[in-house]
């Protein structure tokens, strides 16, 4: 899983850059976990997400697959994300079919704190891959600023009393 990073981190280590953000949320680390490792509920967590589901055929846990579609700058697209590596509750590490740059990797880690969950997310990339060696070129920026509102968002969601439904009940 490598390293911890910082709040708005740039770090470049073996070879591989990575910018993070994170947020600490008034919640458990279980709790926030059920709101972002569920595509369901992705438009909760980014408003630019209009939907986003499960790709049915792909296994659960790693090698799973998502699709989302979403609207960016008044443009729609869609996007495509397979797991690279999980532990559940803890960490997830995905990579984006489609994207600009095929070498990154987005990850999102989760840690126990006093008041409730840390919640970071980033960016990996190799080094030098699309001026990654240059932490804040203006797309990186953007990533970046979108990376904060997403954490943001996140924790709005969870400390507003969101709470996940209960499993549909099974009627025999």
């Amino acid at each position: 899983m490598g390293k911890w990073w910082k709040r708005n981190s740039f770090e470049v280590d073996s070879g591989v850059a990575e910018l993070a953000v994170s947020s600490e949320i008034a919640a458990s680390r279980g709790t926030v976990w059920q709101l972002i490792s569920d595509p369901e509920y992705a438009s909760l967590c980014d408003p630019g997400v209009l939907h986003a589901a499960w790709i049915p055929g792909t296994s659960r846990g790693v090698g799973e697959m998502h699709v989302q579609v979403l609207k960016r700058h008044g443009r729609e697209y869609s996007s495509v994300s397979v797991i690279v590596e999980l532990v559940p509750e803890q960490w997830v590490l995905l990579r984006g079919w489609g994207t600009v740059n095929p070498e990154d990797r987005y990850f999102q880690r989760l840690t126990t704190t006093e008041c409730g969950t840390l919640l970071e997310a980033g960016i990996r990339g190799g080094s030098g891959s699309r001026e990654w060696d240059r932490a804040m070129t203006p797309q990186r920026s953007h990533e970046l600023e979108h990376l904060q509102n997403y954490v943001d968002r996140v924790k709005e969601v969870l400390e507003s009393g969101w709470t996940p439904p209960p499993p549909p009940r099974v009627v025999t």
